[in-house]
């Protein structure tokens, strides 16, 4: 049946919403057409993340059965030309080892190499102003660090995050006129990346860049970051290489 549609639940968390996107193409590999809205916050992302079978809008604006994803709630709904993915909720439909497994046990599908299913077009005139900004020299050795998590407004600060070398440190804070994707340029440059655990890491993976430090999404007060986790749970979704400071393991905390 043609025009049959997919309404995606999936409002916040830029990296749910990235790691998703092999979900979305399994879905209109069914021959469906995809509405997903995203907060305001994230109403860029069409820009930088573009599938003709894909359509990001706002959430408030009017979209085939609003009234269904107002609910917001847990039930599967399909039709002949209609499919309901309440996707932020996987985790509360199905068991699974994490929030982001959980979104694809729910789709009954494996999240392996996810970040193939999709490309970020790049704004190379916005990354260009990002590094003039911070009067990067080509060929300067530098820190990127990133303490912040979770979707703006309600942001948290890891504070216990600290490079140890001596090169310049640039501090990943939006500037009110930059968006993340804008900072590639600058990630594929840095010598080495400190993160919390966070969008920014599904983007670092989609990069394939490597010399990067993942953090725990607290707030680091009292943490000891002196020794990396090897069993952390998400490691295969990212990079083997990587060092994770984290006690979240696949056997649960503590390590």
């Amino acid at each position: 049946m043609e025009n049959k549609i997919c309404l995606i639940n999936q409002a916040a968390g830029l990296g749910d919403i990235i790691l998703c996107q092999k979900i979305a193409n399994h879905i209109v590999d069914l021959g469906y057409k995809v509405i997903w809205p995203v907060v305001d916050q994230y109403n860029y992302i069409s820009e930088y993340i573009q599938n003709p079978n894909v359509t990001f809008c706002s959430v408030n604006d009017n979209f085939i059965e609003k009234e269904i994803y107002l609910k917001n709630g847990t039930e599967f709904i399909q039709t002949d030309d209609f499919l309901y993915l309440p996707l932020n909720n996987a985790d509360r439909i199905i068991n699974s080892k994490s929030m982001l497994y959980a979104k694809y046990d729910y789709c009954q599908l494996t999240p392996d190499n996810w970040q193939n299913h999709f490309e970020i077009k790049r704004n190379y005139s916005r990354e260009e102003k990002l590094l003039n900004h911070f009067n990067i020299i080509p060929g300067e050795k530098y820190n990127v660090l990133n303490k912040t998590f979770a979707t703006p407004p309600d942001t948290i600060t890891n504070t216990s995050i600290h490079p140890k070398n001596d090169y310049r440190t640039i501090n990943m804070e939006l500037l009110g006129w930059d968006r993340i994707f804008d900072w590639m340029g600058i990630l594929e440059g840095a010598e080495e990346i400190h993160t919390v655990d966070t969008s920014l890491t599904l983007i670092l993976t989609k990069l394939n860049v490597k010399n990067v430090h993942i953090y725990e999404r607290t707030n680091g007060i009292g943490a000891d970051y002196s020794k990396p986790n090897p069993d952390y749970i998400h490691k295969s979704l990212f990079c083997d290489d990587w060092k994770y400071y984290t006690s979240l393991t696949k056997n649960g905390f503590g390590f």
